[in-house]
């Protein structure tokens, strides 16, 4: 079941803030294809899906 509160779409400031990332690290994702991203516009959109695929893509950190 999807969270109520849980936007549909993210718009690039609030991916920003939700996920704690910078904008220019979020455009250089997209850029490398690691994270999908879609125009409305001039907006560039990340849906929840995407957010969640790039989320899980993330390497998991090892303890040294």
């Amino acid at each position: 079941m999807k969270n109520a509160m849980e936007p549909v779409f993210y718009e690039i400031k609030e991916f920003s803030a939700t996920h704690k990332i910078g904008i220019t690290r979020i455009y250089e994702e997209i850029k490398r294809g690691k994270l999908r991203a879609q125009k409305l516009g001039r907006k560039t959109l990340i849906s929840q899906e995407a957010a969640r695929a790039w989320r899980e893509s993330l390497p998991e950190m090892r303890p040294a």
